[in-house]
């Protein structure tokens, strides 16, 4: 494992950093290409890749602040967030409402480009955790059956492929939708089913992970996950309840 993947000089290049660039590029050209695809307007990308990623690694920190509280000496050692210590889902949750924000300051369709960023944030959450297990941040339990590395259950390396298995699973259904729907007509629905589907997927996956459990059995992150599943559920069954109910319009 390689937390410095190489130098520069004196300069050292970190995987983790290095990856983490390499999903922001993978999500932002990802999330371009599906506006051009649908040939709506692509010029509020920037904008919409730079404001999350920058409120995302603030939530991230703030959240791992709140959970591992612990672990810091003093509150403002929180502001050194170079020595690391990110929460994944405090991220996720500032890095949207700021996409949000950034998506009707433009006036655009919000479940349209909701449904952009699940896919392109799966495309990037693929990425960044390859950088995870290569960097050697295993997280995982002990563990010696079949795809162990150094004893350990290669959890981030498994994160990965489910992240990109939900990419493509999005992916093809966004393309089908659209298909048979005007390019500026969208229901999020493709958004929450990849909540459901990677909310769904790292609950099970996180049982697996090392750390502190609530309860003897969940982790922090296990509780964020179910009440994601089970609001993206009620969301979902709401949405294709009115989609039998009055078609198309009664949900738009």
């Amino acid at each position: 494992m390689n937390p410095i993947l190489f130098k520069i000089g004196s300069v050292n290049v970190y995987t983790h950093g290095l990856f983490l660039v390499l999903a922001v590029v993978a999500a932002g050209l990802c999330l371009y290409f599906l506006a051009k695809h649908l040939r709506v307007a692509s010029s509020p990308v920037l904008d919409l890749i730079i404001y999350p990623v920058l409120f995302g690694v603030i939530g991230a920190r703030l959240a791992y602040g709140i959970v591992y509280y612990s672990y810091l000496s003093s509150p403002l050692e929180i502001l050194k967030i170079w020595e690391g210590g990110l929460v994944s889902w405090g991220g996720f949750a500032l890095g949207l409402v700021a996409y949000i924000v950034v998506v009707k300051m433009y006036k655009l369709s919000i479940p349209l480009w909701l449904d952009m960023l699940a896919i392109s944030g799966m495309l990037g959450v693929a990425v960044g955790r390859i950088g995870c297990f290569v960097s050697g941040e295993l997280y995982g339990v002990p563990y010696t059956g079949p795809g162990a590395v150094r004893g350990i259950f290669p959890v981030t390396l498994v994160e990965s492929v489910l992240a990109l298995i939900v990419f493509f699973i999005l992916l093809l259904a966004f393309v089908k939708f659209h298909k048979s729907r005007s390019a500026k007509s969208s229901f999020g629905i493709i958004f929450l089913e990849g909540a459901l589907l990677y909310s769904g997927g790292r609950f099970a996956l996180d049982f697996l992970r090392s750390g502190e459990k609530f309860m003897r059995y969940f982790n922090s992150n296990q509780i964020i996950e179910l009440i994601v599943f089970i609001v993206a559920v009620i969301v979902f069954a709401r949405l294709v309840a009115g989609t039998k109910k009055g078609g198309p319009d009664a949900i738009a």
